[in-house]
């Protein structure tokens, strides 16, 4: 089977199914960075998109989530409005796009996980933050 290369469709996909007005904030709270919080915005097909921000000593970051239910689809990395990596997420074959290497990385293989496991706990606890009740979420 032929692996072809994830393109960034998903973005493009559930951003033109997304209801720009409603959406929900939580406020993060965590030690090593200030001014968190995450907006998660819903489309009705059950795709999701959300948008942490927060202050770091280098600057604004903001990564952004894109899924269908649990399963991440991209994910966008931005310190300081420039974009400085991207991840699509291809799941029938288990692998990975790394934009910024410009190649495919296997899921199951031990060089992605060292790497990309941070981005993947992020998502993990955006998503939890995103269906908390609370307004104010510890991370």
């Amino acid at each position: 089977m032929e692996t072809k290369r994830v393109s960034n469709n998903w973005a493009q996909t559930i951003n033109k199914g997304i209801d720009t007005n409603t959406f929900i904030i939580k406020k993060l709270i965590n030690k090593t960075y200030s001014d968190g919080q995450i907006k998660c915005y819903k489309t009705k097909e059950g795709y999701s998109k959300i948008i942490k921000t927060f202050t770091t000593k280098d600057g604004l970051v903001k990564i952004v989530f894109y899924s269908l239910g649990t399963w991440p689809l991209q994910i966008e990395t931005y310190v300081k409005d420039e974009n400085i990596e991207n991840l699509y997420f291809d799941k029938t074959n288990l692998m990975a796009w790394e934009k910024s290497k410009n190649q495919f990385v296997d899921m199951n293989s031990k060089d992605f996980f060292p790497k990309n496991k941070h981005g993947l706990d992020m998502f993990d606890r955006a998503l939890k933050a995103s269906k908390s009740k609370d307004k104010f979420v510890k991370e």
